[in-house]
């Protein structure tokens, strides 16, 4: 999965890649017609705030914590930075479209690297710059120890999303919508016990739209993100491996610009969680 929470909006209009620094637009000018050695080229999955957008967000004017990782990574290596936003961000096409067509050297927001993300023998990830997944979003007054506590209570989640199965077998009452936002938009009305939704977008809102209102607690629900380079750029993977040290510093703190921390994590047995994940270690 390369997207692991709401939906992009199909209504959007945005344009395929964003540059930095202004480059003429000519259909030559991709990474290998230009001095690699001078331009870092970025590419990042283009589906909700606040990871990634080509276009300015109107709450913060932010475009995401990715693109600020992006201008990090070039600031560290000495280069200009080139964005490239991909739309499509189904199973392998981001780095099938992104990184093996030559429209970018990095491919940032890659979760979950285990499974279809990394192409065999062509794409190689590095370790993980940090992770994501989904939370639960209470009233800073409610007191819920564990998951079980959920059980009977009235809960918002995004339909389709991993929760759906863990509170399916907790027997709460659902209220499925089709964003995060109208989840925590029902939560703060007092319309629903909790949302449990896509973390990034929780903490995000929670930070920015509701001044810190409630409570973000993570859940093992939860997916390493890793950037994928190509097999053979070896030089730019020992460059960037040098300063990998400083940029997860920095991540973190951008972690925390964005709202994208926690207040504590919630544990959940196994026997709640969706199947594939529960091979996973309980938090």
């Amino acid at each position: 999965m390369a997207a692991c929470g709401e939906k992009k909006n199909e209504d959007k209009k945005i344009t395929a890649s964003a540059t930095v620094e202004s480059f003429p637009q000519k259909s030559e000018n991709t990474p290998s017609s230009i001095d690699k050695s001078s331009t870092l080229y970025v590419g990042v999955l283009d589906y909700s705030m606040p990871l990634s957008d080509a276009t300015p967000d109107s709450l913060t004017n932010k475009r995401g914590i990715y693109v600020d990782i992006a201008e990090d990574m070039a600031r560290l290596l000495g280069k200009k930075l080139h964005l490239y936003f991909e739309k499509d961000y189904f199973f392998e096409r981001p780095i099938r479209k992104g990184l093996l067509s030559g429209n970018c050297q990095i491919q940032l927001g890659i979760a979950d690297p285990k499974r279809e993300f990394i192409r065999k023998n062509k794409a190689v990830p590095t370790i993980p710059y940090m992770s994501i997944g989904y939370t639960l979003v209470l009233p800073k007054n409610t007191l819920i120890n564990k998951i079980e506590d959920l059980r009977g209570k009235k809960v918002s989640f995004l339909s389709g999303s991993p929760p759906q199965t863990t509170l399916l077998l907790l027997e709460s009452k659902l209220e499925p919508v089709v964003t995060d936002a109208k989840a925590l938009d029902l939560l703060d009305r007092g319309l629903v016990d909790a949302a449990f939704i896509w973390g990034p977008k929780a903490g995000y809102l929670n930070k920015f739209k509701y001044n810190r209102k409630f409570i973000v607690l993570k859940t093992p629900i939860v997916w390493d993100v890793v950037m994928g380079l190509k097999v053979e750029d070896l030089k730019l993977k020992e460059e960037l491996q040098k300063r990998f040290s400083e940029l997860k510093r920095n991540i973190k703190k951008l972690e925390e610009e964005y709202g994208m921390h926690t207040d504590k994590s919630m544990s959940i047995s196994n026997k709640w969680l969706p199947e594939q994940l529960r091979s996973k270690n309980s938090l």
